[in-house]
């Protein structure tokens, strides 16, 4: 992770008018095989998982796969704010000379979560819906929430290649990003 004081606008475009935030995800390492897994549960029914695995591919070449899940189930009585998410990301690394690297990335990531969560009646409150209803901190907004969800999709390719000079690195970026987004929250009863 990298801090970068801004403004930022000439090297990481026009909408960068404050500081800028860099996170660089790990690179596969030639000649190395490398992994690691973790599990995680809680309540609700919460199950987590991530898995990293880096394995050499010649003596040139290298890959690099991370997966992980997140998975729990709804925090409120309607059936609101269960999550199901998913991400992975293989990367792939070529490193015919000390000169020259092309560093080849693919990724996905899905974001699922059952409606929006929260309590719509506090206590003594002067809402009309609310009026006759008891006081339930886990009531959720009402109503039956399985149909509403929150969806977000976010997947890309991208592709850097490095030739180092005397005088310096030339670098290429090409990237290409997909991003969906469907709301289909309930707020109101």
């Amino acid at each position: 992770v990298e801090s970068v004081r801004g403004p930022q606008g000439t090297l990481y475009g026009r909408n960068a008018t404050g500081d800028a935030l860099n996170i660089s995800t790990a690179r596969p390492k030639l000649g190395e095989v490398d992994a690691s897994a973790a599990v995680t549960a809680g309540n609700y029914s919460a199950i987590g998982s991530q898995l990293v695995l880096n394995v050499p591919v010649g003596d040139r070449s290298a890959l690099r796969v991370a997966a992980a899940n997140d998975k729990h189930d709804p925090y409120f009585n309607d059936g609101s704010q269960g999550a199901e998410n998913y991400a992975g990301r293989v990367r792939w690394l070529y490193q015919p000379s000390e000169r020259f690297d092309v560093l080849a990335t693919v990724d996905f990531a899905k974001k699922h979560h059952q409606g929006q969560g929260s309590s719509y009646c506090p206590p003594n409150s002067a809402y009309a819906a609310c009026a006759g209803l008891p006081d339930d901190p886990y009531a959720g907004y009402g109503g039956d929430q399985t149909n509403a969800h929150f969806n977000i999709k976010n997947s890309g390719a991208y592709a850097e290649m490095n030739f180092r000079t005397d005088p310096g690195v030339l670098t290429s970026i090409t990237n290409y990003r997909d991003y969906e987004i469907d709301n289909t929250w309930v707020w109101d009863f």
